[in-house]
């Protein structure tokens, strides 16, 4: 039964570093031999049999500065998964749901991208043999890899260019706001996109969590008070004027109160 379902698992052996483009192309085929549509909402369960990955979610100190995550070699062609989903931050002051959420989210992302990581081994033996070696490259073509497994690209390409459509995008395929708004700003090369969520007692109480630089407006354009009111306010979206080097642009925004997160699309 193992060796049929590891059958069914895409050969893929990279032995240099492919382009950021073949980690999209790598995605899909990963999805496509799991069986979900682009669409779907892809279930770890299926990755991680089928690939024969042992997962364990584990403390690796990655609030302490220590890694997210491992992939280790194992016998019968397997290997282990250790996953530390609590942020390097801590958990804060998050409510219990937020917390649930965002651990569930990190553990997504993480798995995929240490299934990323799986392809630059030769798995023809009894155990995986590394045949590249590790490197921030090797880091960023893993990242682009989970984010087009876990978010496909060709739904992104037929998504309009609203906050609401992000905050969507995120419930459809249960991931975090940072890579919807990530990917979705990889997609839609002419917009800029930011999310900001509100940190602290002392002002301004919304920062950026991320913003695609190409574009970016002036520096300290969150802390104006239209964005302020986002997350008190009656209000959940609503237009303003963002200001920037080459003039005003119009742009709209989403709050999503629960999160503490605001959506900025220009």
């Amino acid at each position: 039964m193992h060796e049929r379902m590891f059958a069914d698992w895409p050969s893929i052996m990279l032995t240099s570093l492919p382009s950021l483009a073949a980690a999209e192309e790598c995605a899909a085929r990963v999805r496509s031999a799991t069986g979900f549509s682009p669409n779907e909402r892809i279930a770890l369960d299926p990755l991680l049999t089928l690939g024969r990955f042992d997962l364990r979610c584990e403390p690796l100190g990655a609030n302490g500065g220590g890694i997210e995550a491992a992939l280790a070699p194992r016998a019968e062609n397997r290997f282990a998964l250790s996953v530390d989903t609590k942020p390097r931050d801590g958990w804060g002051s998050m409510t219990p749901s937020v917390r649930k959420e965002l651990a569930r989210h990190r553990l997504r992302f993480r798995v995929a991208h240490e299934i990323g990581h799986s392809f630059f081994y030769d798995r023809a033996g009894e155990r995986p043999r590394r045949m590249v070696p590790n490197s921030e490259e090797q880091e960023r073509w893993c990242d682009r890899f989970a984010s087009a497994l876990l978010v496909p690209p060709s739904v992104l390409a037929r998504r309009s260019a609203i906050p609401q459509s992000l905050a969507a995008l995120q419930g459809q395929f249960d991931v975090s706001l940072q890579v919807a708004v990530r990917a979705f700003a990889r997609v839609h090369h002419e917009r800029f996109v930011a999310l900001l969520v509100a940190r602290g007692r002392r002002p301004p109480h919304i920062r950026v969590q991320w913003q695609k630089h190409h574009g970016a407006p002036a520096a300290r354009w969150w802390a104006g008070e239209t964005l302020q009111r986002a997350l008190s306010g009656a209000r959940q979206c609503g237009a303003f004027q963002l200001a920037g080097p080459a003039g005003g642009r119009d742009a709209a925004w989403y709050a999503l109160r629960g999160r503490q997160q605001v959506i900025v699309v220009a």
